[in-house]
């Protein structure tokens, strides 16, 4: 819930962490579709058991407009892709992020 007394902080920005989000191990995207006022990125995962350590984990990590704060959770263990829709200005430059599905 947003308080309406502040300014909004929208979502700058989503990341992919593997292993815990304090060793902070970005995972890069490995694809990428822009167009000349979208672009749609992610991330494809291969499987990762249950049981399997702490380091293979994978993290869903979101950042924020004019904010230090990353919220982060943890991915269920058969997401097997990623991807962020992102709206572009005109120069080719992030207006926004117009979403996020993970399967």
């Amino acid at each position: 819930m947003a308080d309406p007394g502040l300014p909004v902080h929208g979502l700058s920005g989503v990341s992919m962490l593997q292993g815990p989000p304090a060793l902070g191990a970005r995972l890069v995207p490995d694809f990428e579709h822009k167009t000349a006022r979208q672009r749609r990125y992610g991330w494809t995962f291969s499987p990762v058991q249950a049981a399997a350590p702490a380091e293979e984990a994978r993290w869903l990590a979101c950042s924020y407009h004019h904010t230090a704060l990353i919220l982060v959770r943890p991915l269920p263990v058969g997401a097997k892709r990623c991807e962020v829709q992102e709206a572009l200005l005109p120069t080719g430059r992030s207006l926004r992020i117009e979403g996020l599905r993970c399967d």
